[in-house]
């Protein structure tokens, strides 16, 4: 387990450490610290880690904003507050800013601190999964209309200032109702599932391949130097639709 903690005061640090190898004895426990840090330091590193550890006062940044700061940024890291004072104002506030935990340095023991720290990560795991499946499609497993809208903004957003090509694809499978009507849904779902696996066999990883509903795909593909460039990518993708699909007999 990594854990990061930012704390100002070194001698805190080394008492939290100690605090975190007696609470996982069993566990193989990496702890970093950062006494300086800025919000960007913590943004760059957080990812990192499975927990973060945060002091309330850390110089000339609050713990409390350095949680909000992430909080808004989409960090997925679970992040406890330590504080020295029992602030129930402080202690809401951490939990609306999305403070996995808040803990009294003053009352904290190992065994508390094994407990806060599973919890929050078993919590922000729990979350993680939830967030996936809301932007994922629960049949194929690629990203579902909310989540392509958002991307496809963003992926021209980076070619206008790249100044490079993006393309979109949008794909539909023709009389796709004919399979379902004459071999039912199941066969029909297979057909999908078959289909979304060979669009993302035959793209990039960083290409955005999404299914919009139904028998309706959407792909995007950005940093072309020109429109010459896309053109073989295209005849790839159809190429995909060359080879018959196969499912159980039937063909």
């Amino acid at each position: 387990m990594r854990v990061l903690v930012l704390d100002d005061d070194k001698v805190d640090f080394l008492y939290t450490e100690q605090l975190l190898t007696s609470a996982f004895p069993k566990q193989d426990v990496v702890v970093s610290w950062i006494s300086e840090p800025t919000i960007v330091s913590v943004r760059d590193e957080i990812e990192n880690y499975d927990v973060c550890l945060i002091d309330q006062y850390l110089g000339a940044l609050r713990g409390i904003d350095v949680i909000q700061e992430l909080s808004e940024s989409g960090c997925l890291t679970p992040t406890i507050l330590l504080t020295r004072e029992d602030n129930r104002p402080l202690d809401e506030m951490a939990c609306y800013y999305g403070a996995s935990d808040f803990l009294l340095k003053a009352d904290l023991t190992p065994a508390q601190l094994n407990h806060s720290v599973r919890l929050s990560i078993a919590h922000k795991q729990q979350e993680i999964k939830l967030i996936k499946s809301a932007l994922t499609d629960g049949l194929t497993g690629l990203a579902n209309r909310t989540k392509f809208d958002p991307a496809l903004e963003m992926a021209i957003l980076t070619t206008e200032r790249a100044q490079s090509y993006l393309a979109l694809f949008l794909i539909d499978i023709d009389d796709f109702k004919i399979i379902n009507d004459i071999y039912g849904h199941p066969v029909g779902d297979a057909v999908l599932k078959e289909i979304s696996a060979r669009l993302k066999g035959a793209l990039r990883r960083s290409d955005i391949v999404a299914r919009l509903g139904g028998d309706e795909f959407a792909v995007a593909l950005n940093g072309y130097r020109s429109e010459a460039d896309i053109l073989p990518v295209k005849d790839k993708i159809l190429k995909i639709f060359d080879a018959p699909v196969l499912i159980g007999r039937q063909t």
